[in-house]
C-alpha cells in the first residue's frame, strides 16, 4: 500500500507531468483514481482533526487530574476508589471501541496505552491509600502483569511490549535491590523470579507468534537472554566453574534462538499482523548478532588473563539450575528436530547449520579448556578472534548469495570492528595505525559498491 508521503509527491509530479503534456489527461484521471489522489487533502483535514481532538483530551485530562489531586485529602476513601477505576474502565472501554474501528485504530490505541498507564497510577494509589507499601520491583512486576492481562484480553501487541518493559524494569530492579540474587523478603518471589528464563517466552511468545509483532518478539528474546545469562551468573557464583560458563553463555543462547521452530501461521485470509510468514529469520538475526558481540568480547586478550572467582557457599533458596536444565534440553531437542529428515530425505544439517555448531563448539570448548584443565591465554586469544573472523566472513557470504544486505554489513561491521581494536589494544606506531584505517576505509568502500554492483542484477533477474 502507497504511503500518504509518496502520494503527495506523485500528486506533485502528476500534475506537472500534464502541464507539460507527457501524459495525457485520461492517464492523469486515471492515476488519481488508483492512488486516491482526491482523498489526501480530506485525509490531512482528518488527521489535523484527530491531533486537535487528541491534544485537548490530553488538556482536559491534565486539569481533572490537577483539580482531583488539589483536593485529594478532601475526597473520601470509597469515591478515590470509585473514580480510579471508572477512570481506567472508561479509558480502556472507549479504547477497546475505537480500536475496532479502521479509522480510529490509532486514536484507540493511544488510549489503551493511556489506560495501561492509568493501571500503573492506580496501583500506586491504592497501595499509598490503604498504607500497603511494597518494593519497586513488585510494583514494576504486578503492574506488567496486569498490562499482559490487558494484551490478551485485546490481542494487542503494543501493550505485550508495554508490559515487557515493565516486567523486564522489575526484573532488572529485582536483581539490583535483593541481596545474594534471591534472599529477599519474599521467598515465594524470589523463587519465582528466578525461573525468569522459562517465563519470559511462556508469557510473551505466544502472543507475538500469533499476531507476527517483530517488536515484541526481540523484546522477548532479549528478556530471555538476560534472564538466562543472569542465571548463569549466579551458578558461576556458587557451583558452576568459569569455564562452563562461558562455554553455556556461548552456546545456550545461540542455540535456543537458532533452532527456534517457527514456520510460520497459515491464515485463511491475509492481514496486515500475518504478512510476514515466519518469525525464524529474525530469531536467526538476534542469535548471530549475540554471537559476534560474544565473540568480539571474548576476542580481546585481557579476559583470558583475569582470575576466575572462587565459588561462594550455596544460599538457601537457590534453584536457578531448573531453567538452564529445561533450556539446555530445549536446545538439544531443536537442534535434533533441526536436523530431523523432511520427506524421506536423510538426517542432518545443513551447511550453515553446520559452521555454526563448528563455531559454538570451538568457543566452548576453549573457554572449558583454558579455565578447567589447561591455562591458553594466547591461544584462546587466537582462537577466537579466528571465529570472529570466520563468523564475519560467513555473514558476508550469505549475504551475498541472499541478497541480503543486513547480513552483508553486519560480517563487514564484525571485520572491520575486529581489525579497529586490534590495532588500538596492542602497542602499534601511529603510521602503522594510520596505514590500517585507510585500508579498512578503502576496503569497505569497495566491497560496498562491490556488493551493490552484484545485488543490483541479481535483484532485476528474479
Amino acid at each position: 500500500m502507497a504511503s500518504d508521503r509518496f502520494k503527495q509527491e506523485l500528486k506533485q509530479e502528476a500534475e506537472r507531468w500534464r502541464q507539460d503534456a507527457w501524459i495525457t489527461p485520461q492517464q492523469y484521471t486515471q492515476l488519481v483514481e488508483h492512488y486516491q489522489l482526491e482523498a489526501l487533502e480530506a485525509g490531512a483535514q482528518g488527521r489535523f482533526t484527530k491531533t486537535l481532538i487528541g491534544i485537548g483530551g490530553i488538556l482536559i485530562g491534565i486539569s481533572v487530574i490537577t483539580f482531583v489531586s488539589a483536593n485529594w485529602q478532601l475526597i473520601p476513601r470509597v469515591v478515590k476508589v470509585g473514580l480510579l477505576v471508572g477512570v481506567f474502565l472508561a479509558v480502556n472501554i472507549t479504547g477497546a471501541r475505537l480500536l475496532q474501528q479502521p479509522r480510529h485504530q490509532r486514536l484507540g490505541q493511544s488510549l489503551l496505552l493511556a489506560g495501561a498507564l492509568i493501571l500503573g497510577g492506580n496501583l500506586a494509589l491504592m497501595g499509598q491509600m490503604f498504607h500497603q507499601s511494597g518494593s519497586g520491583y513488585g510494583l514494576c512486576l504486578v503492574w506488567g502483569v496486569g498490562v499482559l492481562a490487558m494484551a490478551y484480553g485485546l490481542r494487542n501487541p503494543p501493550l505485550g511490549i508495554l508490559a515487557q518493559v515493565l516486567v523486564g524494569a522489575g526484573y532488572v530492579l529485582w536483581l539490583r535491590d535483593v541481596p545474594a540474587f534471591g534472599i529477599g523478603a519474599s521467598p515465594g518471589l524470589d523463587l519465582l523470579l528466578k525461573q525468569m528464563p522459562l517465563l519470559t517466552p511462556l508469557a510473551f511468545l505466544p502472543l507475538a507468534y500469533r499476531r507476527r509483532s517483530r517488536p515484541l518478539f526481540t523484546l522477548t528474546a532479549l528478556g530471555l537472554i538476560v534472564a538466562l545469562l543472569a542465571n548463569l551468573g549466579q551458578l558461576a557464583a556458587i557451583a558452576l566453574p568459569t569455564g562452563f560458563f562461558i562455554a553455556l553463555a556461548i552456546a545456550l543462547p545461540v542455540s535456543l534462538l537458532w533452532t527456534y521452530p517457527d514456520a510460520g501461521v497459515p491464515a485463511p485470509t491475509a492481514t496486515s499482523e500475518e504478512s510476514i510468514p515466519s518469525l525464524r529469520p529474525l530469531s536467526r538475526a538476534i542469535a548471530l548478532l549475540y554471537l559476534g558481540v560474544t565473540f568480539y568480547s571474548l576476542s580481546f586478550g585481557w579476559v583470558w588473563n583475569v582470575d576466575p572467582p572462587a565459588l561462594a557457599p550455596d544460599p538457601p533458596f537457590m534453584s536457578p539450575w531448573i531453567s538452564v536444565i529445561v533450556l539446555g534440553v530445549l536446545a538439544v531437542c531443536g537442534w535434533l528436530y533441526l536436523g530431523w529428515p523432511r520427506r524421506r530425505g536423510r538426517w542432518g544439517w545443513s551447511s550453515v547449520d553446520m559452521a555454526l555448531l563448528g563455531l559454538l563448539g570451538l568457543g566452548a570448548g576453549m573457554a572449558v579448556v583454558h579455565w578447567q584443565w589447561l591455562p591458553l591465554p594466547t591461544e584462546a586469544t587466537f582462537v577466537f578472534n579466528v571465529l570472529l573472523a570466520v563468523l564475519g566472513v560467513g555473514t558476508m557470504r550469505e549475504g551475498l548469495d541472499d541478497g541480503d544486505r543486513s547480513q552483508f554489513w553486519y560480517g563487514l561491521v564484525l571485520l572491520v570492528l575486529q581489525i579497529f581494536s586490534r590495532v588500538l589494544e596492542y602497542n602499534t606506531g601511529l603510521l602503522l595505525k594510520s596505514f590500517t584505517f585507510l585500508l579498512c576505509g578503502i576496503a569497505v568502500i569497495v566491497l560496498g559498491l562491490w556488493f551493490e554492483r552484484h545485488i543490483r542484477p541479481a535483484s532485476r533477474s528474479v
